[in-house]
């Protein structure tokens, strides 16, 4: 038979362990439901689905379509695997355009594309056997 102090120091010490045991699985399920909901958002939730999810403003001469082709997007599309500085490249390269500004927006997911038109001083279309082609002469700010 033990003493009475003895006694209720085991019964302390179990009840700490199970309550050790308990708070440890909490955090455990926890973070586990953390993780799985953050695996889905990354996957699942900030994907571009569609071209409507491209916004592009700022040009006359332009078109999302346009846009679309010159930066090469395919969708779906993961949104974090977006490269702006890349598609800012691509687009500044293929497009008659001055400035480009890429942003990725999380919250509804999209594509936000600002375009700067360059100042055209003359502008030719010709229907060829591919469909419409067209050229466009611009004004530099060197002369």
């Amino acid at each position: 038979m033990l003493p009475a102090g003895a006694e209720r120091r085991r019964q302390l010490r179990q009840q700490r362990r199970t309550q050790l045991l308990r708070h440890s699985w909490q955090v455990v399920v926890l973070s586990a439901a953390a993780a799985g909901l953050g695996w889905v958002l990354l996957r699942q939730g900030w994907t571009l689905q569609s071209p409507a999810q491209v916004e592009v403003s700022g040009s006359q001469q332009v078109s999302r379509e346009q846009v679309i082709q010159a930066a090469q997007l395919r969708f779906p599309l993961p949104l974090l695997e977006l490269r702006p500085q890349a598609i800012t490249a691509a687009l500044a390269a293929a497009l008659p355009v001055e400035n480009v500004q890429v942003s990725r927006l999380m919250l509804p997911p999209r594509l936000r594309i600002q375009l700067v038109d360059r100042q055209a001083v003359a502008r030719a279309e010709r229907r060829t056997p591919g469909g419409l082609s067209w050229a466009m002469w611009i004004v530099s700010a060197a002369g």
